[in-house]
């Protein structure tokens, strides 16, 4: 076998397959429409989890180098959709392979791959991400805020801006978070494009590599992606039905002395659980004890439809240690990509540094237009909408799930927000219960896909905002078939 891997190295195992069969392509030994090993074959010969051949294979695909037929096997490019004439100039492409930064190709988890690999299958009914639905979108509100700031901003929002943001729509946020128990003013607060964006640079002003991070297991993908792309240690703390179990936290705290704690405990994403006050003012104190920050993600707090409401970290933060993320993206349109932080005056001027080095600043025109359209009233009326559609939505997946799941299936009820978490037996196999509702039409988010660890096998995220209600019904049923088949099999 031509293919070899090294125990030893830090590049994952998944990642040597792919360059080492892309080296093969590029040195001629594999040529256009050559059929590479079975998954299995593979895994046996190099002594590894078939799941790793089957993740390196992905990898490839998603890259361009192969095509997966099914029956058939993977093949080197796609034969019917290559010429002779692409054949050679394929062959005599320039080999990025060896250009590419060591840290990039080692740090991107395979895990936000296949998230995005699911996000942007065709399948009719997603429960994957947050896509609104077109029903979802306040269009003709949009128009009417966009004309009118053409009409009266005009030239002023054509051209670049500060990096740190619109001022106006700093004050609005001001206002916002004033009214969640946040005493922020406009000049703590910086406009980033997107909360992803946000996590970013926070992580690049606080992350020196090896520097360890704390944070809930399971978590959001993208911000495990962002941190270990920054080669940050990643510590994980368990969570519960009542958000992370902060009686662990202390000692971490104390042994590691992390760089910063990262949370989201408000529907919490993937679990939808809120975290209680009493945790919430125990992370406090613990933060305040040992002198570490916290980074509070406060994606979907807006999106309560029941239960009261608690306050976010930052409201309980004295000290000036907790960095708070927003954004407009769950609220009112995830194409908009703006969203904001908020944090002492000190830590924003730093942070506004590092924004312009990455985009200059985000958009004065998409800034100027949620603006308006806050001016106008229609976020609080559009956020009114979202909730009892939303509520609606939720009532709908439950009750399918309860009549088309399991009846060991364990659920947590959010009380917001727009993730559904399920834990269900352990005797199936998820994945094949994954390809199988995949081709019949359906998608959702695998548990283990949030995990630091190899847990979450049995559980899976279901996102519930954007289906129309009769698909919600239909989707659930076909998953739930697929389940039932595999434990039975």
């Amino acid at each position: 076998m031509k293919i070899s891997i090294d125990r030893k190295s830090s590049t994952p195992i998944y990642i040597q397959i792919k360059e080492k069969i892309k080296e093969l392509i590029a040195s001629g030994y594999y040529r256009n429409g050559d059929y590479l090993p079975p998954t299995r074959t593979l895994a046996e010969g190099l002594g590894i989890h078939r799941n790793t051949a089957i993740t390196a294979y992905k990898a490839l695909e998603a890259e361009g180098f192969v095509f997966s037929h099914v029956g058939r096997g993977t093949f080197i490019i796609e034969p019917e959709k290559m010429s002779p004439n692409n054949e050679i100039a394929f062959h005599n492409m320039f080999n990025w392979t060896h250009h590419i930064s060591a840290r990039l190709k080692q740090r991107i988890s395979h895990k936000l791959l296949t998230l995005y690999q699911s996000e942007n299958s065709q399948a009719p009914i997603s429960f994957v991400w947050h896509q609104k639905s077109s029903l979802d979108f306040p269009v003709q509100k949009m128009q009417r805020a966009i004309n009118s700031i053409i009409r009266n901003k005009g030239d002023s929002i054509m051209n670049y801006s500060s990096p740190i943001g619109n001022f106006d729509l700093r004050l609005i946020l001001s206002n916002r978070m004033r009214m969640k128990g946040i005493h922020v003013s406009p000049e703590n607060i910086l406009i980033v494009s997107g909360a992803q964006q946000g996590m970013d640079i926070i992580g690049r002003l606080l992350i020196e590599p090896g520097d360890k991070v704390v944070v809930e297991n399971p978590t959001y993908t993208g911000a495990l992606c962002s941190f270990q792309f920054l080669q940050a240690r990643i510590i994980g703390i368990p969570v519960d039905e009542w958000g992370m179990k902060t009686h662990l936290l202390e000692e971490i705290l104390k042994k590691y002395h992390p760089k910063f704690i990262f949370t989201i405990p408000t529907f919490h994403n993937p679990t939808g659980t809120t975290m209680r006050k009493d945790r919430r003012e125990h992370i406090i104190s613990l933060a305040m004890k040992y002198q570490i920050p916290i980074i509070e993600d406060d994606y979907a707090s807006d999106l309560r439809f029941s239960g009261a409401e608690v306050p976010p970290l930052k409201a309980l933060d004295i000290s000036g240690q907790v960095i708070y993320v927003g954004t407009f993206s769950k609220v009112l349109i995830p194409g908009l990509r703006v969203g904001w932080i908020a944090a002492s005056k000190d830590i924003i001027e730093s942070l506004a540094e590092l924004k312009r080095i990455n985009d200059l600043c985000t958009s004065p025109f998409i800034q100027a237009i949620i603006t308006e359209f806050h001016a106008r009233g229609y976020i609080a009326s559009h956020l009114r909408f979202l909730k009892r559609m939303y509520h609606r939505k939720f009532q709908i997946l439950y009750r399918a799930i309860r009549q088309y799941f399991p009846k060991e299936t364990i659920m947590v009820k959010p009380e917001g927000g727009i993730y559904h978490w399920i834990t269900l037996p352990v005797n199936f196999d998820l994945r094949e219960v994954w390809k199988n509702s995949r081709k019949r039409g359906v998608t959702f988010c695998m548990g283990n896909l949030f995990y630091l660890d190899e847990k979450g096998s049995n559980q899976i995220r279901l996102q519930f905002t954007l289906e129309e209600e009769e698909k919600i019904v239909g989707g659930i049923k076909i998953i739930g078939e697929e389940i039932k088949k595999s434990i039975s099999s």
